[in-house]
């Protein structure tokens, strides 16, 4: 008897299977990119999505896909009118990458990731973007080396296929910790497209809700130092008596701690070493003035380094996390953390620079 109930049993959750639930993958559309707008006619939102065509045979430049949009006045109201533009079922298993317009960042964004992290199929590990000017358009890039739909931007944030310091990877799982942690703002790096190619070289700092400030390149390099999965190479250039001299950085150690200010109050105190090579240089370099260059090159980056420091704590936001090791260091009562979020944008910032000039090249 009881073998017959569990075939009973079984036989009931096969049925079940052959259901609604269950799709053949020759009856799914798999969406591979998912773009989000500021709708242009009214409030709402504009959803584009990038469906991967399968197809037997991989070349470059033929890759197979289609980007369909909906405008609606709510992100999940857009998803259900998208399926009444195609023959099968969404499939968003296989969407790695998320990217948001650049209007709907600098307006507000917390809508749209409260809509992200409560979908049980986005998976967290996904990619998110800044699409400039939006994200439909990146949806609708195909770079002519690309084999299959949306593959470049994957092997870009990723990783694998190139390494710079101009490019940070983030993930919807950090997105929304740094949302909702005390100390740490979020960031989004900028998709910009350049014809049928991009370019990624610059990132949107943003507070909780959205962009408050937009780095150049040589800034995106220098927040990338602060992240301990980051690539940490970098061009340092510095002038010295007519001779210009530019250090390939290869290792960068960084240390930051809120200290007390002679002054009274607190203080950021940031502590670089920066070990590299000498790859260009304008003049002939002997190993007697590497000292004097060396003075130079810390000279030179404690500007640059303070400078962007400064302007980013100037505008009250925090993607480092000064905030949140001022946390962790010491007992934070909630009257102490107003005190800290009223002080922080003027701050005192200290910067302590360590270069290492490894060697000059295979010349002399």
């Amino acid at each position: 008897m009881k073998r017959i109930a569990v075939l009973c049993i079984l036989a009931l959750c096969l049925s079940g299977c052959s259901g609604i639930a269950f799709r053949d993958i020759d009856k799914r559309f798999f969406v591979v990119a998912l773009g989000i707008d500021k709708a242009d006619q009214r409030k709402g939102y504009t959803v584009s999505l990038k469906l991967g065509i399968p197809t037997g045979k991989i070349e470059a430049g033929q890759e197979l896909f289609e980007v369909i949009h909906q405008e609606a006045e709510t992100i999940t109201e857009a998803i259900r009118l998208l399926k009444s533009k195609v023959d099968k079922e969404l499939d968003y298993g296989h969407t790695k990458i998320f990217v948001l317009g650049k209007s709907l960042v600098q307006e507000d964004i917390t809508e749209t990731m409260e809509w992200l992290v409560r979908r049980r199929d986005i998976q967290f590990i996904s990619y998110l973007a800044i699409g400039e000017p939006d994200a439909m358009s990146v949806m609708k890039m195909s770079p002519g080396w690309e084999r299959l739909p949306g593959n470049t931007l994957f092997l870009t944030f990723s990783t694998e296929g190139v390494e710079t310091s101009y490019i940070l990877t983030e993930y919807l799982f950090d997105m929304n910790r740094r949302i909702h942690e005390k100390g740490k703002d979020p960031y989004l790096p900028i998709i910009k497209l350049k014809g049928n190619t991009f370019e990624i070289n610059q990132v949107a700092l943003l507070d909780k809700r959205k962009a408050r400030l937009i780095t150049d390149p040589e800034e995106t390099e220098l927040l990338d130092l602060f992240r301990k999965e980051g690539f940490h190479r970098l061009a340092l250039k510095t002038k010295s008596e007519g001779n210009v001299i530019t250090l390939g950085v290869t290792d960068v150690k960084c240390r930051y701690s809120i200290v007390k200010d002679p002054e009274g109050g607190q203080a950021i105190d940031v502590r670089m070493k920066l070990k590299g090579i000498v790859e260009e240089s304008t003049q002939s370099i002997i190993s007697k003035d590497l000292l004097r260059y060396r003075k130079s090159f810390e000279d030179t980056f404690n500007r640059k380094l303070s400078r962007f420091l400064r302007k980013v704590v100037s505008q009250g936001i925090d993607p480092i996390g000064f905030g949140l090791r001022y946390r962790a260091s010491r007992m934070v009562s909630a009257e102490e953390w107003e005190r800290w979020t009223k002080t922080y944008p003027a701050m005192p910032i200290r910067v302590h620079t360590d270069v290492v000039i490894e060697g000059t090249g295979v010349t002399k």
